[in-house]
């Protein structure tokens, strides 16, 4: 089939089936809106071509040269995509579903509002590429270098994410649902208003980062690293962050209740009206924290060391703080609320 009659046959609507268009020059072709299912394009040159509102079924591209191709609002559905060569690809609000990609090189691709679910991610070059409301649902390897890239309400659902380079983003409001990380280094990264959920963080390092607003809801952080980070107004609720390190970081008025704070060494750091009800900090070092009208109702501080904390007006009500060191610190603190207590230890007769 001649590109003549590839052109014609897309523009009659009619679907290109089955057919061998392997290693074929279509540099620039005008195929928008093309139906091709079971189609061979492994090799074929698609540089600068319209493939806009497209659907392709089953198709294989390995090895295909897509630069600057347009795929905007096409649909890729169990498609094979080895060793393609994708750089500046405009494929805005396009699909990849049940595709394979590895090896696949999107440098500066625009992918805004795109979508990739039960897709493996392998080996994948996206520096400085638009993710901007791009979504990417149970994708199980997400093996993918997004150096300088922009991901502004970006959403990692179910993924593996332990092979991926985050660095110099452009990112806010990203959202990670379930996704495992191992210890990825997040220094110095500004990712304000983002959402960590449930995510498996262990031995991460966001040291210097900034997380104004940011949410770690049950996330795994034990042995993170949290130093001179920029946080305030932070979710912690149920984290477990035991044997991080959070020293000199401002987590003021963030909120850690029913966080594991087991070990962890937040010295210097500034908790001013933060809520650490219910948190577990034992053995904890909070050395010449700031903790001021902090809340720990009920936490357990067994152990946890206190020296030099500013803890004016912090609610200590209900803790648990056998061998704590305080010095006097404690004596600005809040006690034990009498009538709360009396409440909370109410038991029905039975």
């Amino acid at each position: 089939m001649t590109r003549e009659e590839l052109e014609a046959q897309i523009g009659r609507g009619e679907p290109v089936r089955g057919a061998d268009l392997s290693r074929t020059t279509l540099r620039g072709a005008r195929l928008a809106g093309a139906i091709f299912e079971d189609v061979d394009l492994r090799g074929a040159d698609l540089g600068g071509a319209d493939l806009s509102e497209s659907i392709l079924q089953g198709c294989a591209l390995d090895g295909a040269r897509l630069s600057s191709a347009r795929l905007e609002h096409a649909t890729l559905s169990k498609c094979t995509l080895g060793e393609v060569v994708a750089e500046g690809l405009q494929a805005a609000y396009a699909t990849f579903a049940g595709c394979e990609l590895a090896r696949v090189r999107l440098g500066r691709a625009d992918l805004r509002h795109a979508s990739f679910a039960e897709t493996p991610l392998a080996q994948i070059d996206l520096r400085r590429a638009d993710l901007t409301k791009t979504n990417l649902v149970e994708c199980e390897r997400v093996q993918v270098d997004l150096t300088g890239a922009t991901l502004v309400e970006t959403a990692f659902v179910h993924g593996d994410l332990s092979g991926a380079t985050f660095g110099q983003l452009k990112a806010e409001k990203v959202v990670f649902i379930q996704c495992v990380f191992g210890a990825r280094d997040f220094s110095g990264l500004t990712l304000p208003m983002s959402q960590f959920m449930e995510c498996d963080l262990s031995g991460a390092s966001f040291e210097g980062a900034a997380l104004e607003r940011c949410g770690f809801r049950a996330s795994q952080l034990s042995d993170a690293i949290l130093d001179r980070v920029r946080a305030p107004m932070c979710l912690f609720a149920e984290a477990n962050l035991d044997g991080a390190r959070m020293r000199e970081g401002d987590f003021s008025r963030s909120v850690f209740m029913g966080a594991s704070l087991r070990r962890a060494n937040v010295a210097g750091s500034t908790l001013p009206e933060s809520v650490l009800q219910d948190a577990d900090a034992s053995e904890a070092s909070f050395v010449g924290a700031v903790l001021n009208y902090a809340d720990f109702s009920r936490a357990r501080l067994s152990g946890a060391d206190f020296t030099g904390a500013q803890l004016f007006r912090a609610r200590l009500h209900g803790v648990t703080d056998d061998g704590a060191v305080f010095g006097g610190a404690r004596a600005v603190a809040l006690g034990d609320d009498p009538e709360l207590l009396e409440a909370e230890q109410w038991r029905p007769r039975t």
